[in-house]
């Protein structure tokens, strides 16, 4: 069994997969969530594209702390329910997405991570900021 090569994975507001010609589109792409205040829990979608696997495998994604994963101690955000997949040939492309919606307690960065029988296959930085404040008298 062959893991999958990641050729995309994109952040974004929502994924629409076409039921007639099989197409996605994906709507609104980001790379950084901006909140009035925290903690506060922002749903959003995560598009893949993968190749090169062959046989049975898992896909899931988990969202852990940037600075939690430069040591031993990951501290882990949020994970989804692991999806199976066959892919009977290398040479099949496999799309899809998760939704997810993580509460966001403080603000920074996170990692995004597209895992592949539990190994991390690619990984996307998101970061999570607080809108600042502006006086109402300001134009």
């Amino acid at each position: 069994m062959e893991l999958p090569f990641c050729l995309s994975m994109v952040l974004c507001d929502g994924i629409h997969r076409d039921a007639g010609s099989g197409k996605h589109t994906i709507l609104g792409t980001f790379s950084t969530i901006h909140f009035d205040k925290l903690p506060n829990k922002s749903p959003f979608a995560v598009y893949f594209a993968i190749t090169d696997g062959q046989g049975e495998f898992s896909l899931q994604l988990r969202i852990v702390d940037a600075k939690a994963d430069l040591s031993d101690d990951v501290e882990q955000l949020f994970e989804t329910p692991k999806i199976e997949f066959e892919c009977p040939s290398p040479l099949m492309v496999i799309e899809g997405g998760f939704v997810v919606a993580p509460v966001f307690e403080k603000t920074g960065h996170y990692i995004c991570q597209l895992l592949a029988n539990g190994e991390e296959i690619m990984e996307r930085r998101l970061l999570v900021a607080v809108r600042a404040e502006t006086d109402e008298n300001e134009h």
